[in-house]
């Protein structure tokens, strides 16, 4: 099999800058780079799982794993950046089209960031969707309903 790509993501796109009003002035803010993911990629595990996974600046924390229905979705333990999703194979024959898998993946986003302890963390998560639902994300869901 092999070895699956990055997709390189655009972080202008998922990460634009915005203006907060902060102690009566305006100030221009956005997400830190270290939570918004540089690249994805998408490929089907030995027990014909299929996985998308996020790449970000800084690597290499321990994983926690919860399940959100039939995914599964490892995060960060101290970070709690969204690294990978991981959809059952009889998830995949009920999603037969990327519009619903993206529906799926969303919604399991969607129940992670609310579980998280905190909410500093919704950029990254709010980033992850928009990956999902973009160019790049069909791209990467294309080998899912293949």
């Amino acid at each position: 099999m092999d070895e699956p790509t990055w997709v390189r993501l655009k972080s202008l796109k998922l990460n634009p800058t915005r203006y907060e009003r902060v102690s009566g002035t305006d100030v221009e803010v956005a997400f830190s780079p270290f939570d918004v993911p540089t690249a994805a990629r998408s490929y089907r595990d030995p027990h014909s799982r299929f996985v998308i996974e996020f790449k970000y600046l800084s690597e290499g924390e321990p994983r926690e794993e919860a399940r959100e229905g039939d995914i599964t979705v490892l995060t960060g333990k101290t970070s709690h950046r969204l690294y990978s999703l991981v959809i059952d194979a009889s998830a995949l024959h009920e999603s037969n089209s990327i519009t619903l898998l993206r529906t799926r993946l969303k919604e399991a986003i969607d129940k992670t960031a609310v579980s998280q302890p905190s909410t500093l963390r919704s950029g990254n998560y709010q980033a992850a969707k928009e990956v999902i639902e973009s160019n790049d994300g069909a791209e990467l869901l294309r080998k899912a309903v293949a």
